[in-house]
């Protein structure tokens, strides 16, 4: 506690602890130890010991549990309620819920301590308590429950009111309200503004001459300022709103109506330094995005986030020559439209050799808070391209293969003439499949991947292989193709597969887990219905006696791993076209 917060509590004051458990009890008397020149410690292990405490000694704060054996917490607040409406309370429990923190609410108590307790925080509570005390000001009590409270008790008095620098009185007489003031209103306009107000500190001074303003009963005026505080809050929502559609639509590169929507938002509400932020990203004009950016800062000039995309936009412009105007995907930082990756956060913008051989320094973090943000798009709009491709950017960037694969293959799916990436997409697969560092020299491929997609949409090729990184290669390959691709990862799975299905080519691994691929092609040639499929042996092993024992067996083709997708495509062609 500052010293100068000691030196506004005049006299030494008591508080009083209520808990069951005496470990409680000692450590926050201990805590407290450090002000004993200010303030004495009294305890009780229960409610009824705590009455007795209050009527027996003068007490200026009570910190009590709720769950106690005789008497509980709720108990002891109704009681201090009736009989010392000034005193003021802190809550504490290890039993927090919605329905305790609504009970507590209608007794005037808007907060409490979690269990197990900050000590730090705790003490902080309650020297707050007692200095706000000392001023005269209630705490721990709403104003609308003390309001009720005095009209129950008919009490006469004159409340000041203090809520972020404003000043209101509400003047009551035999606890019905006959006036209030601020400084520009007076009377029921004036009592419904007061008690509408957030976080209102009550302190009760003499009653002022005054004359009956208000003839409303308290109970509507009440209704009246809850009201009002409802619409403050519908007007408050309806700005988020249009901030968190203008993020989604922005997140989903859906730029022109993310900029429609911000272009309102700070429009209607020009002091929202989030807003402006977020109008610099979907901006396309240098110096607009510099505008939008000094306006963020003039509102929050500490806030890091906008802190922190100013440094990227004074490093940004002085190196950005040409009018087309890109942004990361991933960190938000202006590109210049030539790059191929981000100075910023150091990702790959494509799949290329050059990055695929290169040892990858992007920004982790930023990634994977990327990856999130695209997910989240996929989740409400699958069919998005920009997030299905950016996603599959970002794992590839963090080397995670097989979840890029599958996002960019979906996004190839989307966009099915796109040939920049379908080339970026074979590039990723002959690496992948390699199994070893970048094969920089390309095989011209044997067949057009862009031609004929639609001509083999009803031929079918199971595939088993326990590597889930093999069987993304296969069935991004072949489903470039058009061909529909079906997976198990061992001989059971396979087999069980194959009582359902007839395809029309079977991709064989050789070592598999439970049974091998030789025992499988045997399972199958003894079957009449499957006996006829032409299956393709896939195998780390490239023996003379494999590639035998394989045809012994009865497979017409034996691949071996590492191969080439264009090998691959061009022997499941001979069999399925």
């Amino acid at each position: 506690m500052p010293k100068e917060m000691k030196n506004n509590l005049p006299s030494k004051k008591t508080v009083l602890i209520v808990d069951d458990e005496e470990t409680i009890l000692s450590i926050v008397k201990e805590a407290l130890g450090d002000y004993k020149d200010w303030i004495s410690v009294l305890t009780a292990e229960d409610g009824k010991r705590a009455i007795e405490q209050l009527n027996a000694a003068k007490v200026d704060l009570v910190l009590t549990d709720l769950k106690m054996p005789e008497m509980d917490g709720f108990e002891l607040l109704a009681y201090i309620s009736r009989y010392f409406s000034n005193l003021p309370v802190l809550v504490m429990t290890g039993f927090g819920s919605s329905a305790i923190t609504t009970r507590l609410e209608h007794m005037g108590i808007p907060s409490y301590l979690n269990k197990p307790i900050n000590l730090n925080a705790l003490v902080d509570r309650i020297l707050v308590a007692l200095e706000d005390s000392s001023k005269g000001y209630l705490n721990g009590f709403s104003l609308a429950n003390f309001l009720q409270a005095v009209e129950v008790e008919q009490k006469t008095m004159s409340i000041m009111v203090n809520s972020k620098g404003q000043i209101g009185y509400l003047h009551v007489v035999d606890g019905e309200l006959i006036n209030a003031e601020t400084d520009n209103r007076k009377g029921e306009e004036a009592a419904v503004e007061i008690i509408s107000w957030e976080d209102a500190e009550i302190k009760i001074v003499n009653l002022r001459s005054q004359d009956k303003k208000i003839d409303t009963p308290l109970m509507n005026i009440l209704l009246e300022a809850s009201r009002s505080n409802d619409e403050k809050s519908e007007i408050a929502l309806s700005k988020d709103y249009l901030l968190n559609e203008a993020i989604k639509k922005a997140e989903a590169h859906h730029f022109r109506e993310a900029k429609e929507l911000l272009a309102k938002m700070v429009s209607e509400n020009p002091r929202n330094h989030k807003g402006w932020l977020w109008y610099s990203r979907v901006l396309g004009d240098i110096n607009a995005i510099g505008t939008s950016l000094n306006n963020a800062a003039k509102i929050s000039p500490n806030n890091p986030e906008v802190i922190e995309e100013i440094k990227k936009f004074n490093l940004a412009k002085r190196k950005i020559k040409n009018d087309a105007i890109l942004r990361c995907p991933f960190c938000w930082f202006l590109l210049d439209a030539k790059i191929i990756n981000c100075p910023s956060c150091g990702s790959f913008l494509t799949v290329s050799e050059t990055f695929l051989a290169c040892t990858k320094h992007a920004d982790k973090e930023i990634l994977k808070s990327a990856a999130g943000r695209y997910k989240r798009v996929l989740e409400n709009d699958s069919k998005n391209f920009d997030a299905q491709y950016n996603l599959g950017l970002a794992y590839i960037n963090q080397e995670l293969w097989d979840d890029g694969v599958s996002h960019l293959s979906s996004a190839a799916k989307l966009s099915p003439d796109n040939k920049f990436l379908s080339e970026q997409l074979n590039c990723l697969l002959k690496y992948i499949a390699s199994g070893d560092p970048f094969v920089s020299k390309r095989r011209d491929s044997a067949v057009d991947t862009q031609g004929q997609k639609t001509a083999n949409r009803e031929k079918t090729v199971l595939v088993v292989e326990d590597s889930s990184t093999t069987r993304a290669v296969v069935k991004t390959t072949l489903g470039q193709r058009g061909y529909r691709v079906i997976e198990a990862v061992d001989g059971l799975e396979a087999l069980s597969k194959l009582s359902g299905i007839k395809p029309d080519l079977i991709l064989l691994d050789i070592i598999l887990p439970k049974m091998d691929g030789y025992q499988i092609l045997a399972a199958i040639k003894k079957k009449q219905a499957l006996k006829d499929i032409p299956v393709i042996m896939l195998t780390a092993k490239d023996k003379v006696m494999d590639k035998v024992k394989g045809k012994l067996a009865g497979s017409r083709e034996y691949l071996t791993k590492p191969f080439d997708p264009d090998e691959l495509l061009e022997i499941a062609i001979k069999y399925l076209d």
